[in-house]
């Protein structure tokens, strides 16, 4: 009889749940690149002279600038074909005035599930910071397009928010102008994963990162984890880990030493970061450069500027792979923005004082967005040091629903085997857990 616990019992586990969710995978997406035309969820603006009013019935969208200004705010539900990611979106307006030299500014909007018919000036949505694309001199009566990629990068909800810097106000057909045909439209193209060059397997869904702190117990450090349908493998900067996982189509995610907060600098100096970037650069297998996990802005004011440093010192040597840092404080989120590539948000949910509280992953999406920055999700799978609790599959597939609510381009998994001294609560030694994990790799 073969014990629950033990390594074979948990491979059958977890190699029989794998199968069935790839086959369902496998079934429903042809690698075959597609293009669809979506219609908005909900769209409306709001006016800082009428703080109180909502204009969700009418037949336009107003923007305008300083002095009763007016942001105009569109959702959409965006589908996107299992084992594909976004390659392209264009937002289509039809103009109802001239643009002129200011035009309109398309920007990130947080993607919540506002009511057009409640939201107003004094509830209305975060506006990113940054301009997504613009549009000027556009022509009455005319089509505008602006590029929407980068709010669009994998299926479900999707905010957007127009902005002028002219008082003199711009406007657009809503959906709910009177002629169909003049409504807008978001135009999305897809393509498989394995068609953008990624190098990673079509083992999952919609996010071609699937990561996973710590490396497992089989031989190559990764073999448990690939076989449940991750693809990015916590590594160091070493040219055998990179040639073993490119040996299996994977990706590492990099980590190069961090920083301190004690002694407000990293761990490793410049040199070192030149020699051990200089050694992998040239591999397929790098997937990401891992600058730090929490830095402390509060003890170490420095640190965002140091962050951006880094950063630009690894892109000096290997300019393509994202840098990413971890960060758990959504209201000072923003001293990070811009200064790696991607942020990687692990406020977690679940805590054994208030179990688990999923609307801290909303909060953290929120800010991302309104900061208009890119992120992965950070999945909580341990618990059992500082007040959190070990998720069970239930609560680890509710966090995979409230993050697939987002943005987010990928998501890590906190973490294989964690806390160090605490085996028994380890996702490696929770078969039910990785079980979990297999299901939710290949949605």
């Amino acid at each position: 009889m073969i014990r629950a616990g033990s390594r074979l019992a948990r491979r059958i586990l977890v190699a029989t749940v794998v199968m069935g969710a790839l086959a369902v995978a496998a079934g429903s997406a042809p690698a075959v690149a597609r293009t669809v035309t979506v219609r908005p969820a909900a769209d409306t603006y709001t006016r800082s002279d009428h703080p109180r009013s909502s204009y969700g019935r009418s037949g336009k969208l107003f923007v305008k600038g300083p002095r009763a200004t007016r942001h105009a705010f569109i959702r959409f539900q965006v589908p996107v074909p299992v084992g594909h990611v976004v390659t392209k979106a264009t937002l289509r307006l039809y103009a109802t005035s001239r643009g002129g030299k200011a035009g309109v500014s398309l920007r990130a909007a947080a993607a919540g599930a506002w009511s057009e018919r409640r939201m107003s000036w004094r509830n209305e949505p975060g506006i990113g910071a940054t301009v997504v694309d613009r549009a000027t001199r556009y022509a009455k009566r005319r089509w505008v397009s602006l590029d929407a990629t980068r709010l669009v990068r994998h299926g479900g909800r999707a905010g957007m928010a127009l902005t002028t810097r002219t008082r003199r106000p711009r406007s657009f057909a809503s959906r709910n102008a009177r002629k169909a045909s003049r409504r807008p439209r978001l135009v999305v193209e897809t393509a498989p994963s394995s068609a953008l060059g990624l190098g990673l397997p079509l083992a999952g869904g919609r996010y071609p990162v699937r990561g996973v702190f710590d490396r497992d117990l089989s031989a190559t450090g990764f073999d448990d984890e690939a076989a449940i349908g991750f693809n990015f493998i916590d590594s160091s900067p070493n040219a055998d880990q990179m040639n073993a996982l490119a040996g299996r189509g994977l990706k590492g995610f990099i980590w190069l030493g961090g920083y301190s907060n004690t002694t407000c600098s990293f761990n490793e100096d410049d040199d070192w970061i030149r020699s051990h970037v200089a050694a992998v650069a040239s591999s397929p297998a790098v997937g990401a450069y891992f600058i730090d996990d929490e830095p402390n802005p509060t003890a170490c004011p420095g640190a965002p500027a140091q962050m951006k440093a880094r950063s630009d010192l690894v892109k000096s040597i290997d300019p393509g792979p994202p840098t990413f840092l971890v960060y758990n404080h959504p209201d000072r989120l923003k001293l990070f923005a811009g200064k790696v590539d991607v942020l990687g948000l692990n406020n977690y949910p679940c805590s054994v004082a208030d179990g688990c509280e999923y609307d801290k992953i909303e909060a953290q999406a929120a800010e991302a967005e309104r900061l208009g920055v890119r992120y992965w999700g950070v999945i909580q799978a341990y618990g059992g040091s500082s007040g959190y609790k070990v998720p069970t599959p239930e609560e680890v597939h509710q966090q995979f629903v409230h993050w697939r609510a987002t943005r987010m381009e990928g998501y890590l998994v906190f973490a294989w085997r964690y806390p160090k001294d605490q085996p028994g609560v380890w996702v490696a030694n929770n078969p039910a857990v990785q079980a979990q994990l297999a299901v939710e790799n290949a949605r």
